[in-house]
C-alpha cells in the first residue's frame, strides 16, 4: 500500500483542513486570541501552498469538492467581516483609552435641516 494519497483525495483532505482551519480561526475572532490567529495564519499559508500545488498539476475538483470550495470562500469571507469588525473595536478603544476621537466611517449625506411646520388654509 501506498502512502502517496490519490490527487482527488489529496484535494479533498486539503479543503477539509482549510475548512477546520477556517473555523478556528473564526472562533479566535470571536475572542481576540492573537496567539491562535498566528498559528492559523501559518497553517493556512502551507495549505495554500498545498492547495496551489494540487490545482497546478492538474488536479480537477468534482462538483462535491466545488461545493467545498464554495463553503470555503464563504467561510472566508464571514472570518474577513469579523477581523474587520475586531479590528475596528481594537482602534476605537485604544483611541478611547488614549483620549483621541475614536475613529468613524466615513460620513454620510447630511440631511437637510427640518422645515418649520407649515399650515395651509385649504378653507379659502
Amino acid at each position: 500500500m501506498s502512502d502517496r494519497q490519490e490527487p482527488g483525495t489529496a484535494l479533498r483532505q486539503t479543503l477539509d483542513d482549510l475548512e477546520r482551519l477556517l473555523s478556528e480561526e473564526r472562533l479566535a475572532l470571536r475572542v481576540l486570541d492573537a496567539r491562535t490567529l498566528d498559528e492559523v495564519a501559518a497553517k493556512k499559508l502551507a495549505v495554500d501552498a498545498t492547495l496551489r500545488g494540487l490545482l497546478e498539476a492538474g488536479v480537477a475538483p468534482t462538483l462535491d469538492e466545488r461545493a467545498q470550495f464554495v463553503r470555503v470562500r464563504d467561510g472566508a469571507l464571514v472570518n474577513q467581516r469579523l477581523l474587520l469588525h475586531a479590528r475596528a473595536c481594537v482602534t476605537s478603544v485604544l483611541a478611547m483609552a488614549t483620549g483621541q476621537a475614536p475613529a468613524t466611517y466615513a460620513p454620510g449625506p447630511t440631511k437637510p435641516p427640518a422645515a418649520q411646520a407649515l399650515r395651509v388654509d385649504t378653507r379659502g
